[in-house]
């Protein structure tokens, strides 16, 4: 049967029909809060950020003045063009998967956004040097994606992702 890789921020994953099914239960329960990340600025820089805010610990910043841009996706965002994928398989399909321009943020604006929601002043920490690897702007493409699944639409922007990471984590932050 058809499978799907899905290329995201220099990582990827391959679906066959029924994994997908499998990964789209368990990321939704899994991603969809901050919770499961695991407390690194490595990988899902939002969670740790909103963590590190939150929990009143420190946040380094490296390299472009905290200009660079990132895209984010939901969770249900991408078990949605997973589905799609599902309900209408292409063959050998490669796809890029973000949040593309409709869900992107800097580190600063995310600082800035984060702190208003919160009602907490980041302890944030900028250092010059870049990170080996680092861009300064990455927007996902996935006019191919679109193309092939016209109907599919990004539903969670991010401001949305923000504020159910922030909720989420100032709910656990008080428990």
């Amino acid at each position: 049967s058809p499978a799907l890789w899905v290329i995201r921020n220099g990582g990827s994953a391959f679906f066959s029909h029924s994994s997908a099914l499998v990964f789209c239960s368990s990321y939704s329960f899994f991603h969809s809060s901050p919770s499961n990340d695991s407390f690194s600025n490595r990988w899902r820089f939002l969670s740790y950020l909103v963590k590190c805010i939150v929990h009143e610990r420190p946040y380094t910043v490296y390299g472009y003045k905290g200009k660079q841009v990132r895209d984010n996706l939901h969770a249900f965002d991408v078990c949605s063009a997973i589905h799609s994928f599902m309900k209408n398989p292409k063959s050998a399909a490669v796809y890029n998967l973000g949040g593309t321009r409709a869900s992107h943020v800097s580190i600063l604006e995310a600082i800035a956004k984060i702190e208003a929601l919160t009602g907490k002043k980041g302890k944030i920490t900028y250092i010059d040097e870049v990170r080996l690897g680092d861009h300064k702007w990455y927007i996902t493409d996935m006019s191919k994606f679109k193309n092939d699944y016209p109907e599919w639409r990004v539903t969670r922007n991010i401001d949305t992702i923000l504020e159910e990471m922030c909720r989420y984590e100032m709910e656990r932050a008080n428990d």
